[in-house]
């Protein structure tokens, strides 16, 4: 839609690291049009010719084999997109570059909210600390690796707020029942007065069978509802399973060829809509009871706190949206109706708009109360909601979600064994139980074949990488058969030591289906880039970036691993 390309052209997304599952990905953020990307690669990481060897990154192959990575990469995505600004640098050590100095160098003069980091095939040392500032800085982080036939997304953010969730099944919400603030009996509500005003004004008694037929059902529900309860001398809707079946029974008998009147039919699909209220997901309610004065930080927050202030003021009933389902009617019927639910949502707007205006000051002032100078400038600078922010918010307050996901960093921290914390790194037991319900509610549901389970090679290739965090060199660099056998069996220990800090070594799964033989596979492969791997696995970076720029539909939370041996794939939270 437009909201969503209107947030990517204006997205600058930095790739850290050259390879080939890292262009796969940033090409596919190109092709739709995001606004810039920046290149950071070593300096010493050059191009292949595909005269001399096989390729394993496309976007990397010269004439001159010797030519810069991270410039041929550039120039070869750039000419993807004419729209899309491209621009690369070099560092001399992935693992030694200065982070803090590299992103805030690219957050200058950028909308807050538009840039993206994504990490690709790094070690951990550089990753541990990427993940730690691009949390501390609200800076949305996806980190994807390529390994021999196993590939993997981990996707960090501190908070991330979700509007347009999309769901596949969404209920209308046309509010037939409808309860006034001074309606003291809300077992018996109406429909709200303007509805109820064009419900009126149809005689259905004197129409011809031509115009009978072309009736929206909405206004057949009203009307319904209204004869039910006089027939019945009904005070209140249907409570029971006989009730609402004698409603709609009723509904059927109003028609005067029910298997010809297609507006009947639909009525007597959707009578429930007649006597039930939708109510908020408990997705939505746990945002409204999170946000308070002083945890708003965007304008998304200030709107949830503004939706409080109106269902306060409103009977706990939300604005309108505007919206009605596609329905059989006649043209001049379905625009009166269509104009009265607009209308309302209008009138809505206008209230919510009142209610965000009137907050913005209140909570500044709050802030500037509490001394918080810091966050009093930066929340001012994003407290100006548009009418259009306002608006797409209005008509999605029943999707709205927010999500925030494990540190990548603390992680790590988690699965490190002793003699990697001399590398940078302490164990954390923050999150552990979380992540240890999780994974065992993942052991129970495993892939067929068992051994092709995505989380058992996510632990051997994170083994991999604490091996080269030890060794600076990834298990497999020496092809001899000893050099094999002997970086094999220190992967094996090292994965043993993850899966005591995970809790999972006396699970099912991991004793029985958990073997050297994805150990020497996995040692075998030493690094391996496969770029039909790192084309699938920067599909799906892609699109979750993608959902991470624009706020539309929900990201995955947070692992994603490809087992391109079977072609399988999952999803953890760790």
């Amino acid at each position: 839609g437009a909201n969503g390309q209107r947030a990517l052209s204006t997205s600058r997304i930095v790739l850290i690291h050259a390879t080939a599952v890292g262009t796969e990905t940033l090409k596919n953020l190109v092709l739709p049009g995001i606004g810039s990307f920046h290149i950071i690669d070593e300096e010493d990481q050059q191009c292949g010719s595909s005269q001399t060897h096989v390729p394993s990154n496309f976007f990397a192959i010269h004439e001159d084999p010797k030519a810069c990575r991270a410039r041929v990469v550039c120039e070869l995505l750039s000419e993807l997109n004419d729209e899309v600004r491209g621009s690369w640098q070099t560092v001399s050590s992935i693992i030694d570059a200065d982070y803090s100095l590299l992103l805030r160098d690219q957050q200058r003069h950028l909308i807050p909210g538009s840039l993206l980091v994504i990490a690709a095939d790094m070690p951990l040392q550089a990753l541990s600390r990427l993940s730690s500032l691009c949390w501390s800085l609200s800076i949305p982080f996806l980190s994807v690796k390529s390994y021999g036939f196993i590939g993997t997304l981990r996707i960090q953010t501190p908070y991330h707020s979700i509007v347009e969730s999309k769901p596949d099944n969404s209920l209308p919400d046309l509010r037939i029942t409808y309860v006034t603030n001074s309606q003291e009996d809300s077992a018996s509500p109406c429909a709200f007065p303007e509805l109820k005003a064009l419900v009126d004004s149809i005689d259905l008694s004197s129409l011809d069978d031509a115009a009978h037929q072309h009736v929206p059902y909405v206004i057949l529900l009203v009307k319904a509802m209204e004869q039910w309860k006089t027939k019945y001398n009904k005070t209140s809707l249907p409570q029971n399973t006989e009730e609402k079946e004698s409603f709609k029974e009723f509904i059927k008998s109003m028609s005067r060829n029910f298997d010809m009147q297609l507006n009947f039919q639909e009525a007597y699909r959707d009578s429930y809509l007649a006597y039930s209220t939708r109510t908020l997901p408990e997705e939505v309610q746990l945002v409204l009871e999170q946000t308070t004065t002083e945890s708003i930080r965007t304008n998304f927050d200030l709107m949830v706190f503004s939706l409080k202030l109106f269902m306060e003021a409103h009977g706990g009933r939300v604005p309108f949206n505007g919206s009605i389902p596609d329905m059989t009617s006649s043209t001049e019927l379905f625009v009166q109706l269509q104009q009265v639910y607009k209308n309302k949502a209008n009138e809505d707007f206008t209230k919510m708009r009142e209610i965000v205006s009137s907050c913005t000051a209140e909570i500044i002032a709050l802030q500037q109360q509490l001394k918080q100078q810091e966050t009093v400038e930066e929340n001012s600078k994003t407290f100006h909601v548009s009418d259009e922010e306002l608006s797409l918010f209005c008509k999605n307050i029943y999707n709205i979600q927010t999500l925030t996901m494990h540190r990548l960093d603390m992680e790590l921290q988690r699965c490190c064994s002793e003699d990697s914390k001399k590398n940078g790194l302490s164990f954390d037991l923050e999150y552990e139980e979380d992540v240890k319900d999780n994974l065992l509610m993942a052991c129970m549901d495993p892939s067929d074949p068992p051994h092709h389970t995505p989380l058992l090679w996510f632990l051997v290739v994170r083994a991999c990488d604490f091996f080269q965090m030890d060794h600076h060199v990834y298990p497999g660099s020496d092809g001899r058969l000893l050099s094999l056998q002997a970086d094999s069996e220190e992967v094996w220990k090292k994965m043993h030591t993850i899966l005591h800090s995970m809790g999972l070594q006396d699970v099912e799964l991991i004793q029985h289906h958990l073997t050297k033989n994805h150990v020497a596979q996995a040692v075998s492969w030493h690094n391996a880039e496969l770029h039909n791997i790192a084309s699938v696995v920067g599909g799906v970076a892609s699109q979750e970036a993608v959902k991470l720029i624009t706020h539309q539909y929900v990201p995955l939370n947070n692992t994603f691993v490809f087992n391109g041996i079977s072609s399988v794939a999952a999803v953890y939270k760790l």
